[in-house]
């Protein structure tokens, strides 16, 4: 028998950021965070706010509820960031699923607006989760990969381009 179950629970981690002046130079050098960590959220939360908006169409007063029920303090500003800025690359991931789709499938089915920030970057992420959904890729762990910047997952316009080409046999 296999039991499933989710863990969600805090991790905080404080960094200390070595300093260093250079006197020769009259500079200061300033240690640097690991990939994925941006501001004061990790790669987790900001994977889980995208995948709660665009995978589970939650609004950002649920979001917030529920991170601060889980012992998360955030903002809906910060919240509003997240969905927004695109600092995985998901634009970019997005124009690269379509030229991949254009260039190497007989059938799209391509959803596509332009318009202001917000839209642009549900657009994107409903591109990259869809995308995910019928490549058979599970879309959280795909938007984890590229926020915490391990880039262990094939991009999806890769995986595009494999399943194209013709299986031999």
């Amino acid at each position: 028998m296999v039991v499933q179950e989710i863990l969600i629970k805090t991790d905080n981690v404080e960094y200390k950021k070595e300093v260093f002046y250079s006197a020769s130079e009259k500079r200061t050098y300033v240690g640097e965070l690991p990939p994925g960590i941006v501001g004061e959220f990790g790669p987790g939360i900001r994977s889980l706010v995208c995948t709660l908006k665009y995978v589970a169409n939650m609004s950002q007063p649920k979001m917030q509820e529920l991170l601060e029920n889980c012992g998360i303090l955030i903002s809906q500003a910060t919240i509003s960031r997240i969905l927004t800025n695109d600092e995985a690359g998901f634009n970019q991931e997005k124009k690269d699923i379509f030229r991949a789709a254009l260039e190497h499938t007989p059938f799209q089915q391509i959803n596509d607006t332009t318009s202001d920030a917000g839209t642009t970057a549900k657009d994107a992420f409903l591109t990259v989760t869809q995308t995910a959904k019928k490549l058979g890729v599970n879309a959280f762990n795909y938007i984890n990969d590229r926020v915490s910047r391990k880039f262990k997952m094939p991009a999806l316009s890769d995986l595009i381009i494999e399943n194209a080409m013709p299986q031999p046999g």
